[in-house]
């Protein structure tokens, strides 16, 4: 088994369907090159090496559409009876690795990723969105690819409008800086300005403008 690189930037505008279409030229088209050494085409881009990462790529899609031990069965070679085991792997390859296999309930799989870029509760809502996306593009494959869903409705309205519940009651007859010369007279020594590793007070910051008072 050879690993084929692909490149694809699908656009926000294009229907999921239209974008199938393209995904599926541009795979079709790869694979009359998938013969040449992954290696090989390392050596010929010549990218940007890094220890941190693998090269071209940093995703990988794995999909055991084949028959025999790759679809978990055991495989008969001849005098050799092969069974396949499952065996829990603990390094990470890539930064994420999904492997898929279709089973008579559907595809199974499992998500590989880098310990030092995700935790498990990332990993796992990596997952669910996955999941979710793709119930959305069986319920609607001609929608438009930035309209897709990634969120569930729970999830969106926490985003949308649970992290923004930030409104708060103040004087609308006073002006700002009379709500500062308030919080000044509160708390003086209160911290008003933060600048990288500077901070200033109220007090201070008041002073340098020029208001009177202490």
């Amino acid at each position: 088994m050879n690993t084929l690189a692909l490149r694809h930037r699908p656009r926000g505008e294009m229907r999921f369907i239209d974008l199938l279409d393209a995904t599926r030229a541009m795979v079709l088209s790869a694979f009359e090159h998938q013969a040449v050494p992954f290696e090989a085409v390392v050596e010929a881009v010549r990218p940007v090496r890094s220890l941190s990462h693998a090269p071209l790529f940093q995703v990988m899609l794995v999909l055991q559409n084949q028959d025999g031990a790759a679809a978990g069965q055991d495989l008969d070679l001849l005098d050799v009876a092969v069974t396949p085991v499952a065996v829990d792997g603990e390094t990470a390859q890539f930064e994420l690795s999904l492997d898929l296999t279709p089973t008579a309930a559907g595809l199974e799989g499992s998500l590989s990723y880098a310990s030092a870029l995700f935790d498990a509760a990332s990993a796992a809502r990596i997952a669910q969105r996955f999941a979710l996306l793709l119930a959305g593009i069986a319920a609607a494959p001609e929608m438009l690819v930035a309209e897709l869903p990634l969120m569930d409705t729970d999830e969106r309205t926490l985003v949308v409008s649970g992290f923004n519940a930030t409104a708060m009651d103040y004087p609308r007859d006073r002006t700002f800086l009379d709500l500062f010369e308030a919080q000044v007279v509160r708390a003086p020594e209160a911290i008003a300005v933060v600048d990288g590793t500077r901070e200033v007070t109220a007090r201070w910051r008041r002073r340098r403008a020029g208001w009177v008072g202490t």
